[in-house]
C-alpha cells in the first residue's frame, strides 16, 4: 500500500535553477523530513495486533522523491476497511498531518 501526495514540482524546479544549489539542498531535505514524519506517524497510528503492520512501514528517500509504505498484504484493508471491518486509517492521516509542514519547508527552501 502507498499513498501519494503530490506537489507542483515544476515551479520549485524553476526556482531551485535560478537560485542554485542551496534551494536544491533545501527542498530535498524537506522531501526526507516530510517521509520520515510520514514513517513515524503512520507507525504511531497503525493498530497493534501481532505488530507486523507496524513493522511493515517502511520510508525510502530518492533525491526529490520520498515514499512511505505499508508491506503487510492486508495493510489496505486496515486503512480503508471492508464491510465487514471499520477503516482504521493510518496512513492517510499521517500524510495529512505532515501537509501544511511540507509546504511550509518547501517555500522557505526556495525563498533562501
Amino acid at each position: 500500500m502507498r499513498i501519494q501526495v503530490d506537489v507542483d514540482i515544476q515551479r520549485a524546479l524553476n526556482r531551485m535553477v535560478k537560485y542554485g544549489g542551496r534551494s536544491e539542498r533545501g527542498v530535498k531535505q524537506a522531501v526526507a523530513k516530510a517521509t520520515l514524519s510520514i514513517e513515524s506517524g503512520a507507525k504511531k497510528r497503525a493498530p497493534v495486533d501481532t505488530g507486523n503492520l507496524r513493522l511493515s512501514i517502511k520510508g525510502d528517500v530518492n533525491g526529490f522523491e520520498g515514499e512511505v509504505t505499508a508491506g503487510a498484504e492486508y495493510a489496505p484493508f486496515v486503512e480503508f476497511g471492508t464491510r465487514h471491518n471499520a477503516s482504521q486509517p493510518f496512513m492517510g492521516p499521517a500524510a495529512e498531518e505532515e501537509r501544511p509542514k511540507f509546504n511550509q519547508a518547501i517555500k522557505e527552501a526556495l525563498r533562501e
